[in-house]
């Protein structure tokens, strides 16, 4: 048991590292060409943020795992709440801005008559306001972690939800519900948005090379 738990930290520790040296070349590499370019693209301002976004992530999930490094007794209530709700947030980010890396590349490659070419990002404050829109929806729909989650290493009931000491508390049935469908109704309304935007690109691809 001690040598799994040995191997399996390790891999999660190298996985980390891996990640988040990854995000920053990627991070770096796209701030760069959006201020070196005379006309930068729309989609370099956003694959900077997802980088962000996932560098982020992979920071808070260092956090979230730390017990598995052998530190434990680190969270109170508001400490665990707080971790949780970033993690959370972070990965709705990271589905939204996905989907409109998604939609931003097939309206790239849209031709001049298409429906789409009068979406058409000109300028970094309309990137800049979509960023915030995705910010402030996901901020809002993930708030029933700030009543449902309970940092308390004392807590009875629940479930563990990424360490031993930052449980879940059990709240209303039809509260957790009603998120849980919102938070799977939202997911589904993306990836499909994903689907839809990647099956047009392919489509007038082919029809290019054609």
């Amino acid at each position: 048991m001690l040598y799994t738990f040995i191997v399996v930290r390790n891999a999660l520790f190298s996985q980390i590292v891996i990640g988040i040296t990854a995000n920053v070349f990627l991070l770096l590499f796209h701030i760069l060409k959006y201020l070196l370019q005379h006309r930068p693209k729309p989609t370099d301002l956003t694959i900077a943020h997802l980088a962000l976004i996932h560098l982020l992530m992979l920071l808070i999930r260092t956090l979230q795992d730390i017990d598995i490094f052998g530190i434990h007794d680190i969270w109170d209530d508001i400490a665990c709440k707080a971790v949780v709700y970033l993690y959370r947030l972070m990965r709705n980010l990271s589905v939204s801005t996905t989907c409109m890396l998604s939609v931003l590349q097939a309206i790239t490659l849209s031709p001049a008559s298409s429906f789409l070419a009068k979406f058409k990002l000109t300028s970094p404050q309309q990137s800049l306001c979509c960023f915030l829109i995705l910010w402030v929806f996901n901020m809002f729909i993930n708030v029933r972690i700030l009543v449902s989650m309970n940092g308390s290493t004392n807590a009875t009931s629940g479930f563990y939800f990424a360490s031993e000491s930052c449980p879940i508390s059990p709240t209303d049935h039809y509260f957790k519900t009603l998120f849980a469908l919102i938070g799977i109704l939202r997911d589904i309304f993306l990836i499909g948005f994903m689907a839809l935007f990647s099956v047009y690109m392919v489509t007038l691809l082919c029809r290019h090379k054609r």
